[in-house]
């Protein structure tokens, strides 16, 4: 049998070199570098989290699953969610590829990263080449369905993502091309245990893998002798799948006449039969393996019982045994069968080997141009487009589900019907086209070409192609390290910023970001592991915009925030002595209330704000000692009678840090204030360290209204005391001494010189109030 006899063929190299640089070229044309899915960002979380901190867990992505945590007592560690550890093969093979972007430092982190799926895919690729001779089929029928696969089937848009699905996909097929072999002799038992690696590799990727597994085993039996029961067998499974159709195309028909479908019904429909979201229906090139069934029974060949065992495995498995309809969320259907695809692309072999044996009729060389075409424009127009905007141009009934069974049935509604629609208002999704790089396009298209000539006529060139491809694809990327705006490159004050940490942040110090907004260029440039990103999403208490007010409205700040923030931040606190935050937004926006800012105002002690050239880009540096609580009034621990200008007293002050510091410690410091009448002016409020004798020169701390701006006198209530939290570093070589610590209070509208005076109290000159309290700065501290 041909199967047998002819499985020991080994494909030129030429051939797997050429479907490796085609493939890959192909796939740069469309890559996008843009995160278009949760499940994707997830990933790399973990990813990123596994290189600098050696743990799984999601910091940048942690308001998709908050961390249930009652925090006990100080220094026990904050648990941050993890990515689920039973599929974590991901996150163990993208740390491979991610250290090896780490080492080029002009290419971007995530954009780099996204490059994993088109070499993922190019690999299988590579492998199914290998595959088809093991069947006996010539390098021509194997490269043409190679080319069927990378660019006729939703593998190419896959390969634009961060999904688990490709790998899960290339470590089956490698899977079986071990299993190909041992069927020549069973005796060479390193081969099974080669793959059953690789399979529990795969498996740790994906779980759904497992699904399979049946099937690459009914691949690795030999053909059973008997014709009837290979007959009886075929037609069982065959009536098994028909059945199954039959029951999916009762979902729709449920769903047109008013009832409500089973999960199970849906399921099947979407994955098998519906015209818009199959596996067929969006990689019709695939409809090819029915004819190609036809052929091997015709052959006595029974290999593709193993393909479609893996087939009904996925399937079948997920939907009737979880009872779960998963139909991939915003991605391009059907993500769940993607391991598949490279299965169907092999049974696609027979058919494309009739073809190419004889000479056929003319209608079938046209009905096969026709399908290529198809299935060409189908991935073509999903790659160049934004996935997620799908459900804006679906009509009300549609309850905007990306698995609506109307977006799958009707026409008008299939995706690349409906995705032409966005260019006009969004362009095409490439990252080429975002930073006006064009010619890339036709550089990566030639190289493809140059590459397909050389395959025929000059084979030593092809040694070079993918030294010319890498040199393309590192000057591209360059250019986008360096103009992709979508990652905030041409944000000058997100770089200041970045210097900043990387010249001060120390010990893994927390980064909190109070929404997503310059998280792409966390994502992107973030390389320092003194950092640690956390990420919360918009605030319950936060306007986004003046047409977008804030969903709560409380005088309470931890009110503002998400249920799992507060409880985030104060364990924050207790395992670091200082927390950044970089902040999108200012005082400047009057519709912007930051409740993350806010309550870590209230909550610890802000040590130091840095300014940027955008007022919108700002870095605060917090000192972690714990605050007195703004809603919980005791009595100051120091009471002072000071009183400036005519109306304001200082009630007193709290140190929570106790008097006694060394060189390049933090002095925190409360501040109680209280008027006994409304003021219509704003005070900035001045603090300084001094020696007791005036001989060291003074350290002065921020200058800012009360409270670090978020409680401006103007707004006090008569007879109700103001907290108004401060802090001084010490330089590192603060003398040993005793100091004290000096406040000034003046017009914020007049500037530094307009001193309140001072009455009652020790004080300096009148206009500087000393607090009644020595502070003793030893190096023995």
């Amino acid at each position: 049998m041909m199967f047998l006899s002819r499985i020991q063929d080994r494909v030129h190299p030429g051939f797997l070199i050429a479907i490796f640089v085609i493939l890959c070229a192909g796939f740069l044309t469309t890559y996008s570098g843009r995160v278009q899915s949760g499940d994707t960002i997830q990933i790399y979380d973990a990813i990123n989290s596994y290189v600098y901190f050696g743990d799984l867990g999601r910091d940048e992505t942690i308001w998709r699953d908050p961390p249930i945590y009652l925090h006990t007592e100080a220094n026990e560690q904050y648990q941050l969610s993890p990515y689920e550890p039973t599929e974590a093969g991901i996150v163990y093979i993208g740390s491979l590829f991610f250290r090896l972007i780490h080492l080029l430092p002009q290419v971007g982190l995530l954009h780099g990263m996204f490059l994993f799926n088109i070499i993922v895919t190019a690999l299988t690729g590579v492998m199914l080449m290998v595959i088809s001779r093991q069947l006996g089929y010539s390098d021509l029928v194997g490269f043409v369905m190679v080319l069927c696969y990378g660019f006729c089937t939703v593998a190419w848009w896959y390969s634009k993502t961060l999904f688990r699905e490709p790998f899960a996909a290339l470590s089956l097929v490698i899977s079986l091309s071990f299993l190909l072999r041992w069927r020549l002799d069973y005796r060479q038992i390193w081969l099974p245990a080669i793959t059953l690696v690789i399979l529990f590799v795969g498996f740790r990727v994906e779980q759904s893998s497992a699904l399979s597994w049946i099937g690459l085993m009914a691949l690795a039996l030999p053909n059973i002798k008997f014709r009837i029961v290979n007959n009886l067998i075929s037609a069982g499974m065959l009536s098994g799948t028909i059945g199954l159709v039959l029951m999916g195309i009762a979902a729709p028909v449920m769903y047109y006449t008013g009832f409500d479908p089973d999960l199970r019904l849906v399921a099947f429909y979407s994955y098998l039969t519906s015209p818009g979201g199959s596996l067929w229906g969006t990689s019709p090139i695939l409809l090819l393996t029915l004819p190609s069934i036809g052929l091997l029974w015709k052959q006595r060949q029974y290999w593709w019982w193993g393909i479609l065992l893996i087939i009904l495995g996925f399937a079948v498995g997920h939907a009737w045994l979880t009872g779960v309809h998963w139909f991939g969320g915003l991605s391009s259907p059907p993500r769940f069968l993607v391991p598949v695809i490279p299965f169907c692309a092999l049974l696609m072999l027979p058919a494309i080997s009739w073809l190419f044996n004889k000479r056929r009729n003319a209608l079938w060389y046209v009905l096969i141009v026709v399908l290529v075409i198809y299935s060409f424009a189908i991935q073509f127009i999903t790659n160049l487009s934004f996935l997620p905007v799908y459900q804006d141009f679906l009509p009300e009934q549609a309850l905007r589900l990306f698995e609506w069974i109307g977006g799958l049935t009707d026409p008008r509604y299939f995706r690349w019907v409906v995705f032409p629609r966005s260019w006009d208002s969004l362009g095409l999704d490439t990252a080429w086209h975002r930073i006006g790089f064009q010619p890339i396009y036709w550089v990566l298209i030639s190289i493809s070409i140059f590459t397909v000539i050389a395959l025929r006529f000059q084979r030593r060139l092809l040694l070079v192609m993918p030294i010319i491809l890498l040199a393309v694809t590192g000057f591209a990327f360059n250019r986008l390290y360096n103009e992709d705006n979508f990652y905030w490159a041409d944000n000058t004050a997100l770089f200041e910023a970045y210097e900043i940490l990387e010249r001060e942040a120390q010990n893994q110090e927390p980064l909190i970001l109070a929404a997503p907004v310059y998280d792409e260029f966390i994502f992107n440039y973030n390389r320092l592991n003194t950092i640690r990103p956390i990420i919360f999403e918009h605030q319950a208490g936060e306007a986004v915009s003046p047409q977008q007010p804030a969903r709560v409205i409380s005088p309470h700040a931890p009110s503002l925030l998400e249920i799992y923030a507060p409880s985030i931040l104060s364990d924050l606190g207790y395992n670091h002595e200082r927390i950044w935050l970089l902040a999108h937004n200012s005082e400047f926006l009057d519709y912007a209330i930051r409740p993350v800012e806010r309550f870590l105002n209230e909550t610890y002690y802000l040590l130091r704000e840095y300014s940027t050239s955008d007022p919108n880009v700002r870095l605060l540096l917090y000192d972690t000692t714990r605050a007195p609580k703004q809603d919980n009034f005791r009595l100051p621990q120091y009471q002072t009678v000071h009183r400036f200008g005519e109306n304001i007293s200082l009630l007193g002050f709290t140190l929570p840090g106790g008097t006694q510091f060394s060189g390049g410690d933090t002095v925190p410091f409360s501040l109680f204030w209280e008027t006994d009448t409304a003021l219509s002016e704003n005070h900035v409020v001045a603090t300084f360290i001094m020696k007791a004798d005036l001989s060291f020169p003074i350290v002065e701390g921020i200058n800012t209204q009360p409270n670090n701006g978020f409680v401006p006198s103007s707004t006090w209530q008569p007879n109700i005391p103001i907290i108004d939290n401060r802090a001084i570093q010490l330089p590192d070589n603060t003398p040993d001494g005793e100091y004290q610590i000096w406040i000034v209070l003046y017009d914020r509208a007049l500037g530094g010189d307009a001193r309140l005076p001072i009455t009652n109290g020790s004080n300096v000159d009148d206009t500087i109030a000393v607090l009644p309290v020595t502070l003793t700065i030893s190096t023995n501290n």
